[in-house]
């Protein structure tokens, strides 16, 4: 009997329930997954358990271009092969004239099949006729808070900035600070995009250049392109990205090896 007249439960029924009580506890994991779910809108994947990712990328464009429409075909085609089973995905397109800037966002999964997709069509087409000579990767971002950029599709734009008949390629000391700038440049204008209406959307992404005149100029992306040691090509990163994982275990390294067991 308890001290107040209760019959006290047994000891095993109070463990069980104390153990149903932890069961039923939400693990870290069941936690993230229920604030991605709940999320609504466009600050996370609508996809249950997905959390939105971030590939961006600079390419050097094989012939010169005047204007955003070859591009703005080339990625919707892209994103369309990569991200089909992704409702979220979506593209950021600066067109300059020798060379383009790309920021793709979707799930996890979406961004690398971008990333493999762009590769095999690099590959594909003869070398006289693809799209770009060289891609580089400016950054890679998982486990984003939201999407920076505005809904999903491709936002296409062409940045008349003044060209050169030769490009020198940008001093290594300066390559990391001004690829973090073409990175953080993208943000603030998917950003400044995320909070316009559609029709502003439309009216800034035909003159870009007048809402955004933080944009790199031509002659630093050609700079950054033309440096050896600047960012990762497209191929190395794949190398590291889609490669299988080859776990090295400490117990593996030890000398002199032990001695197998016999039975």
């Amino acid at each position: 009997m308890a001290e107040n007249g209760a019959v006290a439960e047994p000891v095993e029924e109070q463990q069980i329930d104390r153990i149903d009580e932890v069961m039923q506890r939400p693990s870290l994991l069941d936690v993230v997954q229920e604030r991605i779910v709940t999320v609504k809108g466009d600050a996370a994947c609508k996809i249950p358990g997905v959390i939105p990712a971030r590939i961006v990328m600079l390419c050097e464009n094989r012939e010169k271009v005047t204007g955003r429409d070859e591009a703005e075909a080339f990625w919707t085609e892209i994103l369309t092969a990569a991200g089909s089973g992704d409702a979220d995905a979506r593209c950021a397109v600066l067109a300059y004239p020798e060379a383009t800037v790309v920021a793709v966002e979707g799930t996890t999964s979406t961004v690398g099949e971008v990333a493999k997709e762009l590769e095999s069509a690099h590959e594909r087409v003869a070398a006289d006729k693809g799209q770009y000579t060289s891609i580089r990767v400016v950054s890679t971002t998982e486990d984003m808070a939201k999407f920076v950029l505005p809904g999903p599709g491709v936002y296409a734009s062409f940045v008349n900035s003044p060209t050169a008949e030769a490009y020198e390629e940008l001093e290594p000391e300066r390559v990391f600070k001004a690829t973090s700038a073409v990175n953080v440049a993208v943000l603030g204008l998917g950003m400044k995009l995320r909070g316009m209406s559609s029709g502003e959307r439309e009216l800034a992404l035909k003159d870009i250049s007048a809402v955004a005149p933080e944009l790199p100029t031509l002659k630093q992306l050609m700079g950054l392109l033309k440096q050896p040691e600047g960012a990762p090509t497209l191929t190395e990163f794949l190398e590291v990205y889609d490669s299988p994982l080859d776990v090295d275990l400490d117990g593996e390294n030890v000398w002199p090896m032990p001695s197998t067991l016999n039975f």
